[in-house]
Parts: structure tokens; C-alpha cells; sequence
């Protein structure tokens, strides 16, 4: 619940305040990937 919720709490942030730039996008795109990565056990 707490990644995948932070996930879209976060893309529905970005969304709503229309503020996020491609770099900002990827970049945290880049952390999800990584927290994935490092949770990947809780999966």
C-alpha cells in the first residue's frame, strides 16, 4: 500500500499542478525504480 500508493500520490500531485518538467519527470521516475528495486522483497 505505501509504494503504490506514494506512486500515485505523487504522479496525481504532478498532474494536478501541472509544474513537472520532463527532467523532473524522469527523475522521479529514476527514484521509483530504485525503491522498487530496494523493496523488491516486499513484492
Amino acid at each position: 500500500f505505501e509504494y503504490g500508493g506514494w506512486r500515485v500520490w505523487i504522479d496525481t500531485l504532478s498532474i494536478l499542478h501541472g509544474r513537472i518538467t520532463k527532467e523532473d519527470y524522469y527523475r522521479k521516475v529514476n527514484q521509483m525504480v530504485e525503491n522498487m528495486k530496494d523493496n523488491d522483497e516486499d513484492e
